[in-house]
């Protein structure tokens, strides 16, 4: 995560006219530097709270689907159980 974090940055970085954050800021650009990573930090958490909830639902979904894997085993179980005892009956 760190190596996408120093991605995003150098790309900021290379992205104000081949300077540094620090010359930019220097220049007069700081406060705007600022809030536009400050909007980035705020995207990216609410990116993170979104893939929270997905990822619980997500989660929910899985023990549902194990409880219904396990109720649907037991009873193949009991069908074949009870296919077995079809020609003794006959």
């Amino acid at each position: 995560q760190e190596d996408s974090l120093d991605h995003s940055f150098s790309t900021m970085t290379m992205s104000i006219s081949g300077t540094n954050l620090y010359e930019a800021a220097r220049l007069g650009g700081g406060s705007s530097i600022i809030e536009s990573l400050q909007s980035q930090l705020k995207l990216r958490e609410g990116e993170i709270a979104q893939l929270q909830m997905e990822i619980a639902s997500l989660e929910r979904s899985r023990t549902v689907m194990a409880e219904e894997l396990v109720r649907l085993t037991n009873q193949n179980d009991e069908m074949e159980s009870k296919v077995k005892e079809i020609p003794k009956l006959k």
